[in-house]
């Protein structure tokens, strides 16, 4: 007797969000559309896919948002200019081990959106002509 087994498997958040944020999206939509015949996303798992992401863009946001100006004051920092980046690093340093009590483990996400940010920011010091400053206040 058959119960019209199906020859396939559910795919898990843990399986979608393995990969680097940049091709987070287009690195699903490969494996879905590799696998469509033998796999099955439910809505649930979307949902925690999401959430997920969600939770840990909005923990690291709040974070860098509410510690970096103390941070740099307690450093005695009111500028930022392009040789600030060994203390900028330490910040991020320091953040990365804050968040991995407050931030699920279960894939790299929380990594790569601090990953995202530290670059961004480095970028923007490395960015200011020898002599510019950048006011705290902006942060």
């Amino acid at each position: 007797m058959s119960f019209g087994q199906f020859g396939g498997f559910f795919v898990d958040s843990c399986v979608l969000l393995p990969h680097p944020l940049e091709s987070m999206t287009k690195a699903c939509s490969a494996f879905l559309k590799e696998n469509e015949e033998r796999c099955i996303l439910c809505s649930t798992v979307k949902d925690e896919a999401l959430n997920l992401i969600e939770r840990s863009y909005s923990t690291i946001v709040h974070n860098f948002r509410s510690k970096l100006k103390p941070f740099l004051e307690k450093q005695g920092i009111i500028e930022l200019t392009n040789r600030d980046g060994r203390i900028m690093s330490q910040f991020f340093q320091g953040q990365k081990r804050n968040l991995q009590v407050r931030v699920p483990r279960r894939t790299n996400v929380r990594n790569e959106i601090m990953g995202a940010i530290e670059n961004y920011v480095a970028q923007r010091l490395h960015s200011l002509k020898d002599g510019s400053k950048m006011q705290l206040t902006i942060l």
